[in-house]
């Protein structure tokens, strides 16, 4: 199968909002689950080379200027490539799918809102969900 290159022009802020979206779905906050979340953010290529600790840093002062769920949801419309914003949902849908491929109610619904945030249809993220429920099949 051939592979697909993609060219990405992205804005430093854009790996803030896609770190951020990351930890939306993320029990990043778990002291025992954080290692784990931070070994997975070092697999994103946007993210490889960064500092985390500094991005995370911007992620919290995003979070301070906004500070209700729906704004930081809402913060994510602001990532400036298409490509990044596609990323963005397939790694929240990652994250949030990883705990046993099921997903609990509340979980859908911020996933829904981040999708429309993102401005990605329904026939797409549907897709997305798709494969990633053949990776977490068991």
């Amino acid at each position: 199968m051939p592979r697909r290159s993609y060219e990405i022009e992205t804005t430093p802020k854009d790996s803030v909002l896609l770190l951020h979206g990351m930890m939306l779905m993320s029990d990043f906050k778990d002291d025992e689950m954080s290692p784990v979340f931070d070994a997975y953010v070092a697999t994103i290529p946007e993210l490889r080379q960064a500092n985390i600790l500094e991005l995370k840093e911007k992620v919290a002062e995003l979070r301070l200027m906004r500070p209700s769920k729906e704004d930081w949801v809402k913060a994510l419309s602001e990532i400036s490539s298409d490509i990044v914003k596609q990323k963005t949902l397939v790694l929240a849908l990652d994250i949030a799918m990883a705990s046993g491929g099921l997903v609990d109610p509340d979980e859908d619904e911020l996933l829904d809102q981040v999708r429309e945030a993102l401005g990605i249809d329904l026939a797409t993220a549907e897709k997305i969900v798709d494969v990633l429920g053949v990776k977490y099949a068991s």
